[in-house]
């Protein structure tokens, strides 16, 4: 039987066909008015589009404030990956509709207006950056090795041709709105965008800061910090936490070869077939964790086997 991981995977694969023809259907670069699964006229201002950079064709579907457009203001949207596509930020995060997938049985999924979606008080241009991401494309086979700064090269790009085609939204003020891996973008499109500013670049962008959720930032720092985050949250025991120097030992000693070797009680549970019924957790007081526990199963009847012996 499939786990529901695996279910839930298959059905968003099966949803991003379904939304690859939905908006393979659209008039890219036009107002998108309806859309198949959603009963009636989208309630808000949907436009899809491309943007040329270079050699490549960068996708973006771009949703109108329904507060107040003229004065919003407006987020470049890209997610993580890097790579994934925008329709993960459209439809999963905080764009204005998600997929009605609790009750899905088969057939063309719905869709059904997100309470809590951002465009209620910004636009956003949620962006299919880099050039491989989502529906772009490129005509040259090698711009899809792409590294992270000609990533940012793109998004800067993008930005401003964006901005130039839209110019009513120059004066609004400007987010950069990132999730995950491209959260080690965001400070450099940032730094590039204040520099051009600084040059006279036009159009000159009104930037005011970056949004990130759960970025990835520092790859050594993140690491380092995986152990005392794991102790915060209960994972990793007191003991464990403050004698981490000792790791090494603590796994020498449970390697099975070691304890045939040196005969502990734990080896000998194991052969008498005692088994683990419930696996370390933390205990509480006061809402803290306050130490560790496991449990085995069938002490009692195991303890006459072992007197027996």
């Amino acid at each position: 039987m499939a786990s529901k991981y695996t279910v839930r995977f298959s059905f968003f694969c099966f949803l991003s066909v379904f939304v690859f023809t939905l908006f393979r259907n659209a008039d890219c670069g036009s107002i998108v008015r309806t859309l198949p699964g959603f009963p009636g006229v989208l309630p808000f201002k949907l436009e899809t589009g491309y943007v040329s950079v270079g050699n490549s064709e960068l996708f973006y579907l771009f949703v109108e404030s329904q507060g107040n457009p003229e004065v919003d203001p407006v987020l470049y949207y890209i997610v993580g990956g890097p790579g994934c596509a925008a329709l993960n930020g459209f439809l999963f995060q905080t764009g204005p509709l998600q997929f009605d997938d609790a009750y899905y049985t088969g057939g063309l999924p719905t869709l059904h207006l997100y309470p809590y979606t951002w465009t209620k008080s910004a636009s956003i241009i949620f962006a299919d950056v880099p050039v491989g991401s989502g529906y772009s494309y490129s005509t040259n086979a090698s711009d899809y090795s792409i590294s992270d700064l000609e990533s940012v090269n793109q998004s800067h790009v993008f930005i401003r041709k964006w901005l130039s085609e839209h110019p009513q939204f120059i004066p609004n003020r400007f987010f950069i709105a990132t999730d995950s891996y491209s959260g080690i973008l965001a400070p450099i499109i940032a730094q590039r965008i204040l520099d051009d500013n600084e040059a006279g670049e036009e159009p000159s962008i009104n930037l005011v800061g970056i949004i990130s959720g759960s970025p990835h930032t520092d790859g050594e720092l993140e690491g380092n910090d995986k152990v005392p985050l794991a102790h915060q949250l209960g994972i990793l025991s007191k003991s464990l936490y403050e004698n981490f120097p000792y790791l090494l030992s603590v796994v020498w000693a449970n390697d099975i070869s070691v304890q045939r070797a040196l005969c502990p009680r734990e080896y000998w549970l194991s052969e008498l077939g005692i088994s683990l019924d419930e696996d370390w957790r933390p205990w509480y007081v006061g809402g803290q964790v306050a130490g560790d526990q496991v449990t085995l199963y069938g002490m009692e009847r195991k303890a006459e086997k072992l007197r027996d012996v």
